[in-house]
């Protein structure tokens, strides 16, 4: 993993979500940066959400199906972030979906800004990063 080309880990909370999050995966798929792996943390669902998502990254090597029981979207995000290998992780709700560019333009925004530390989005549109001192550099 370089630090001037970020390699992502996009984590995905999902409870109950089978209807859903394969819009929100499609949605990392389909960006234009494709040096990303993505989590899917089930929280305890009870529908159909292991096997959309198993579906899916049984033809995408990218794509981690992680189970845990339920113990709510804080500590999805977590046991996500506790498997992340990637040098920026990325949260992602799974009844969201990115923009097509939105990778691209955070790290655009991280390579222009190395000493940034909080990549934060407005609705994925806009790209927010502070340093330690909670300055905005962009």
């Amino acid at each position: 993993m370089s630090n001037s080309v970020p390699q992502f880990s996009i984590v995905i909370p999902s409870y109950n979500r089978g209807y859903c999050v394969q819009n929100a995966i499609s949605s990392v798929q389909a960006q234009t940066v494709n040096n990303w792996e993505l989590i899917v943390v089930d929280d305890g669902s009870t529908d159909n959400t292991r096997e959309v998502v198993n579906e899916i990254s049984s033809k995408d090597e990218r794509v981690k199906y992680v189970y845990q029981d339920n113990a709510g979207v804080s500590s999805a995000r977590q046991r996500g972030w506790n498997e992340a290998k990637g040098d920026v992780v990325v949260y992602l709700d799974s009844d969201d979906t990115f923009l097509l560019t939105f990778l691209e333009k955070v790290k655009e925004a991280l390579t222009k800004n190395p000493a940034g530390m909080f990549g934060l989005s407005n609705h994925y549109r806009h790209i927010i990063l502070v340093d330690a001192h909670n300055t905005i550099l962009q």
